[in-house]
């Protein structure tokens, strides 16, 4: 079954683009995304994403396999900015943590 695929055109703070189902809930609203197209592979789509932006990866909650608990994936996305943050000595706090996963 094809799905609809965006990519965000603004960056996370790793510098990459997220690309989403249309269905995701951390899709950027529109004029921060541009339409990819039907896909039944979401590494289609991220193929279709790198054409726009070199520095592409597929949205995490998006791709998540249906045994894959929402929770993981949270703190994974979490270690990850905290990973960056420690990087580039930047204090990592809950609050800081949550407006990281907000961008």
């Amino acid at each position: 079954m094809s799905e609809k695929y965006y990519i965000a055109t603004r960056p996370r703070l790793n510098e990459n683009h997220s690309v989403h189902k249309e269905n995701c809930p951390f899709l950027p609203e529109n004029g921060k995304r541009i339409y990819l197209g039907l896909f039944s592979d979401p590494h289609d789509a991220l193929n279709e994403g790198k054409r726009h932006y070199s520095s592409s990866h597929n949205c995490l909650f998006c791709s998540k396999k249906k045994e894959t608990k929402l929770k993981d994936l949270v703190f994974a996305e979490i270690s990850e900015i905290s990973n960056l943050l420690t990087s580039e000595r930047v204090s990592v706090s809950r609050e800081n943590t949550f407006l990281c996963c907000v961008n």
